[in-house]
């Protein structure tokens, strides 16, 4: 199944700036990872480089094709200018499952970019959103994130999302070196969109 969410296919506006959101596809691989790219770039001149840890490109290009991860972007006329993935199974390395003593199905939102031109105007908030809905039609009942302490948009955005920061980690697998706060929620029904 490689997705429940009904989301909005309203026409591309002319304006390059308008966004709106669709499930990503394979084709999609080299404008998502010349996001990540560009991201990673300004971080890094920002001296920021630690509030976000680039995926593999290949292990990109795998989660775009596997039915266990909802791969959403932000379409504008002309580009990807967003991306998000949530894991829904547990063989996956960034799965948070284990950090949780409940034997209910756990959704991993892994990775959120949005460019800077498209920042301020909701999209994590609007990504995160179709994230939950796909995470309660495919029956988890927890959704769980990792966000950098320092990284006060995403935090905020967790916390306004409902989420809660369950403990804070920095020598696990795949965070060694960075410090995270593992935040969750618990899903109902009442939130599928």
């Amino acid at each position: 199944m490689k997705s429940s969410v009904v989301i909005s296919t309203e026409e591309v506006s002319s304006n390059p700036n308008d966004l709106y959101l669709r499930l990503a596809y394979p084709e999609d691989y080299a404008a998502i990872c010349a996001i990540q790219d560009e991201v990673m770039a300004e971080l890094i001149k920002n001296n920021d480089k630690n509030l976000f840890i680039p995926t593999e490109n290949s292990k990109i290009r795998e989660y775009l094709e596997r039915e266990d991860v909802l791969f959403l972007c932000g379409q504008t006329s002309d580009t990807v200018g967003a991306y998000a993935y949530t894991f829904f199974g547990s063989d996956i390395e960034c799965d948070l499952s284990c950090h949780f003593d409940y034997q209910q199905p756990v959704a991993t939102f892994d990775t959120v970019v949005v460019r800077g031109k498209h920042r301020g105007n909701g999209i994590h908030a609007k990504l995160l959103r179709l994230s939950i809905t796909e995470a309660v039609l495919r029956g988890c009942s927890i959704m769980a994130a990792t966000v950098d302490p320092n990284n006060v948009h995403s935090l905020n955005n967790f916390l306004k999302s409902g989420f809660k920061v369950l403990k804070t980690i920095d020598n696990e697998e795949g965070y060694s070196g960075y410090k995270r706060y593992i935040v969750y929620k618990i899903l109902s029904k009442e939130e599928v969109i």
